[in-house]
């Protein structure tokens, strides 16, 4: 096995009629020397010490120097005179430290890995994460996070379908630093991320739609760009960097071409306001209509209390379950009761005299019976006028809720799309700087950056994230992790350190992470380190049986409310759902399948 001593990341650039290659990192002692498992764990902390804070590159006779003193920790002998001035061309197929180089090339470009790691020890430097969504993970307290609640001013937007579960958790992750979301197969997470993408666009915020896997991230950029193009920009790998600028470039296109189309000339400051003022009367009417659902529910509950407790009474008063029908009405009654009660004279005459009158035939009746049985019915009238009345303002209570989420639908949309066409506009300028920019050159990131205040919306898988975005604590507001079950704590760590706030959505009974060290060795790797390995699993974090979904949700168990399961289910069969959700779910799914078309 070849395992290079130093290793260094390099870019191949052209230079007149010959390619070079330009280093693009600091060099480093190859990781993989260790975590590969060569040599023996405590080896690593010798070369720490022998290495101090960084390699001697430049100064020849230094590095051999280093070279010989990591040789003699690792025990391996020096097979040739070394000399970085003058290295030899071919290697001997014999063991030891020998005076030559090697070139690994990765498909596609730079590895993706390789990238991720030297993030993870750039983030192993730095101190500033307490104002960063990952801020949960390195605190000695779960449920910690960077910042405070926050209270958005405008009303919750929905273009797409949204049944409670999803709105809830609409509603935690645009006030929360972090929110996990459990969701199970089929019950619409591609249509919450789409309507978190919009809710950001409507808030002013910038939002990563990340994934471990570039299928799920194709499914909510194209649901997002149905509602309107430009709503979420894929970036990540090569090819998608590449044809960045002509899509941003079409979208800016359809922005202007459906304004002149429509209005004749450039949608106005107002225009905007208008669609927002009417997605402010859509949510406060489905907001009535719902709060008036709750109190008829609420009032049909106390209701059927007071009948019971109405009902016991009668049997008390009538040996029955139901009065009789009186002439007087329960204010007759309660006067008569208080003045037999004030009487002075005759006050047992009276009281049989009133029993007879409401149809009691046991003169011995007390009259506090019948006092709390009046009470009560005139507790039930009340209610019942107040029922009346809720019911008046509801309607139907099916057709009238259709048509609020129907109207909240429609406004949340021509909201929504006012706001991206608007932002897209605005931001022509920065968009087309990205056709001037090498999409592989570090400027494309800066570049990209100076987007995010007009397009607000962007995918990519979570490993490709770092040639996009810069390794800058809080560059972006909102980072949606989807598939976070199959997604491992490091690959998520940098993408919590660039999020105000995150959402973290997954299941934690699909398939958990691929890799490729033996539990021995994991167990061995964290001894090395100081950390107990069934701790580690317990708090999510272990790489060989956690997830980012696990971690996450280990930092929030203690918040109330969190995680959020969506709760419905819409894709399969219900004879099939009915296994997996009594199987791995406990029941917690209502399966609302359409099988009209099975």
């Amino acid at each position: 096995m070849i395992a290079p001593l130093f290793a260094v990341s390099v870019r191949p650039e052209r230079r007149g009629d010959e390619w070079v290659g330009c280093a693009v990192s600091e060099p480093e002692v190859n990781p993989s020397i260790i975590a590969g498992g060569l040599f023996d764990l405590s080896a690593k902390e010798e070369i720490d010490a022998v290495v101090g804070e960084g390699l001697p590159f430049g100064d020849a006779p230094a590095l051999v120097r280093l070279a010989r003193k990591i040789a003699r920790v690792l025990g391996i002998e020096i097979a040739s005179d070394l000399d970085p001035h003058s290295l030899d061309r071919r290697c001997e197929a014999s063991p030891g430290l020998h005076n030559t180089a090697i070139r690994v090339c990765a498909a596609g470009g730079r590895n993706a890995h390789q990238s991720l790691l030297e993030e993870l020890e750039m983030l192993a430097r730095r101190r500033d994460w307490t104002e960063t969504a990952a801020a949960c993970l390195v605190s000695d307290r779960p449920g910690a996070a960077g910042h405070a609640g926050r209270s958005p001013t405008e009303p919750l937007a929905a273009p797409l379908p949204c049944n409670d579960s999803q709105e809830l958790a609409l509603e935690r992750l645009r006030r929360e630093p972090l929110t996990v979301i459990t969701g199970p197969p089929g019950t619409g997470k591609s249509q919450l991320v789409v309507n978190a993408v919009a809710n950001a666009w409507m808030d002013g915020e910038s939002v990563l739609v990340a994934s471990t896997n570039n299928g799920a991230v194709d499914v909510v950029v194209e649901r997002a760009n149905e509602i309107c193009s430009g709503m979420l920009f894929r970036t990540g790998r090569r090819q998608e960097r590449e044809s960045l600028a002509d899509r941003a470039a079409e979208a800016v296109a359809a922005a202007h071409a459906v304004t002149r189309h429509r209005t004749g000339g450039l949608e106005s400051a107002a225009s905007e306001a208008k669609d927002r003022a009417g997605l402010a009367t859509a949510a406060e009417r489905r907001h009535r209509l719902s709060a008036d659902l709750n109190r008829a529910a609420n009032l049909n509950r106390k209701l059927a209390g007071i009948v019971e407790s109405l009902e016991k009474h009668a049997r008390a008063v009538w040996k029955r379950s139901r009065a009789p029908n009186l002439d007087m009405d329960s204010d007759a009654i309660e006067r008569r009761v208080r003045r037999t009660r004030r009487a002075w004279f005759f006050r047992r005459r009276r009281t049989r005299r009133l029993l007879e009158t409401v149809g009691c035939k046991d003169p011995n009746v007390p009259l506090d019976l019948l006092a709390r049985w009046v009470a009560t019915d005139r507790e039930r009238i009340a209610l019942m006028k107040e029922l009346s009345k809720t019911d008046d303002r509801i309607g139907d209570p099916g057709a009238s809720l259709r048509r609020a989420d129907e109207e909240w639908s429609t406004a949340s949309r021509a909201a929504a799309v006012r706001t991206v066409r608007a932002g897209v506009r605005n931001g022509e300028n920065a968009l087309g700087a990205l056709s001037r920019v090498n999409p592989g050159a570090p400027a494309f990131r800066t570049t990209l950056r100076r987007c995010l205040g007009h397009a607000r919306g962007w995918a990519c898988t979570a490993l490709s994230m770092q040639r996009s975005f810069p390794l800058e604590p809080e560059t972006l507001d909102l980072v949606i992790l989807d598939e976070a079950s199959q997604c491992s704590l490091a690959v998520a760590l940098p993408l919590a350190y660039r999020a105000r706030r995150l959402a973290v959505i997954g299941d934690p009974h699909q398939l958990a992470p691929i890799h490729t060290l033996s539990g021995g060795r994991l167990r061995a790797i964290a001894a090395s380190e100081g950390l107990d390995n069934h701790d580690l699993v317990r708090r999510g974090i272990h790489h060989g049986e956690g997830s980012a979904y696990h971690a996450f949700e280990y930092a929030v168990e203690r918040e109330p409310g969190q995680p959020i399961v969506l709760d419905e289910h819409y894709r399969s069969h219900p004879y099939i759902a009915r296994w997996f959700n009594r199987e791995f779910y406990e029941g917690a799914l209502t399966v609302l399948t359409d099988t009209t078309e099975m």
